[in-house]
């Protein structure tokens, strides 16, 4: 969307259905990494979270912002998290910078008395200076700056370039949750003074192929290329992302989640397939953020299809298929799928545990044959 010119503005679906989606990871990532620092021993170091374009904290339609989402996303939390998580909201306008404070400011009562928060922080600064002199000092002292979530949410897609984006992702434990602008970039291609800002954002100038593509391709192929720029170019392992629509069923943007830990990226699928269970990751100002859309169009039987086709003939462990499901299909859950292709013969456990249930897949190491196709 383009930015508004006042302080505060009215919270759109997408940006409603974005924030489902921020803060259903968020909950997630918080209890996660919570047990995961808390079982590997060690001194506990806080969690991060970044909000890096935080806006004024609230919209006029009395809908909470981001940064007041994830507060109360953490104090509401229904499980107990021994690992503390420290807050930093940035905002470089100084009028909404001004509202943030005054929201953040009525929860402090509340995050001060709470042991999972170690700190609130606001800052009026643009990002990328932010974090990048967070990130200066850190690499200076041979620290991690992570565990640490990053959500990105800029207006348009200039102000993350992809650097900001490798230099985050270079820290062990840390993901981000980011915006791109199709609708704006689309605007400008033919503007040359726009290039270098498009330049920055994808970290080369391989998207300069999106003028020889037709024009109903150019949205796929600018997609596909920041893809590319995230995984290549930034080292991002896992990249998913969904598609937000205005309310003529238009592309406006795309949020792109990127991170190192295939557990990321299946809670986030999750989170996202809340918000579109149809598994199209997709989501329009026609839809209602608060009702789930009952069309599914990838089911168990082509989840299945896919299985057989994908690996007909092969011996694979379960971890395999796991990994094929999270990165090339839009579902999470395969082990149902599983249980239905053992029993109709269509897969053959190798190595079975002792005492192992036919049809159960607890063990990602067990290897299935999978049956033929007969051409």
């Amino acid at each position: 969307m383009i930015e508004p010119e006042d302080t505060t503005w009215t919270a759109e679906p997408h940006t409603l259905a974005k924030h489902n989606v921020f803060v259903s990871y968020l909950q997630a990532w918080a209890a996660i990494m919570s047990q995961h620092l808390t079982s590997h021993g060690g001194p506990p170091r806080p969690l991060r979270v970044v909000d890096g374009f935080a806006g004024p904290g609230k919209y006029d339609n009395e809908k909470d912002g981001s940064p007041v989402l994830a507060l109360k996303a953490i104090l509401d939390h229904t499980l107990d998290l021994r690992i503390p998580i420290t807050f930093d909201f940035i905002e470089t306008r100084h009028d909404r910078y001004g509202s943030l404070v005054e929201c953040v400011n009525e929860l402090e009562p509340r995050w001060r008395a709470n042991n999972r928060i170690a700190s609130v922080r606001c800052h009026n600064s643009p990002c990328d200076e932010v974090i990048g002199a967070w990130l200066d000092e850190y690499d200076s002292q041979q620290k991690p700056f992570g565990p640490a979530f990053c959500f990105l949410d800029q207006f348009g897609y200039s102000n993350v370039p992809l650097r900001l984006i490798k230099r985050i992702l270079s820290h062990p434990m840390c993901e981000t949750f980011s915006y791109l602008s199709w609708s704006q970039m689309n605007h400008y291609l033919t503007d040359k003074t726009k290039w270098s800002a498009i330049t920055r954002a994808f970290g080369d100038e391989q998207w300069r192929g999106v003028f020889d593509v037709p024009s109903d391709q150019k949205a796929r192929f600018m997609q596909l290329q920041y893809k590319r720029s995230l995984t290549d170019g930034a080292g991002a392992r896992y990249v998913w992302h969904m598609a937000m629509c205005n309310a003529q069923e238009q592309l406006s943007h795309w949020l792109f989640f990127c991170t190192n830990n295939d557990r990321g990226l299946e809670e986030m699928k999750k989170a996202m397939l809340r918000v579109d269970p149809s598994g199209d990751f997709r989501f329009s100002d026609r839809d209602d953020p608060n009702q789930y859309r009952l069309l599914n169009s990838y089911d168990e039987a082509s989840l299945e299809n896919d299985l057989s086709s994908k690996f007909a003939g092969q011996t694979v462990a379960v971890h395999d298929v796991k990994m094929y499901v999270l990165t090339e299909t839009p579902v999470v859950k395969f082990k149902e799928t599983l249980k239905q292709l053992e029993l109709r013969d269509g897969i053959t456990p190798l190595n079975a545990p002792p005492n192992r249930r036919r049809g159960t897949f607890a063990d990602e190491s067990m290897r299935l044959r999978f049956k033929s196709t007969n051409k």
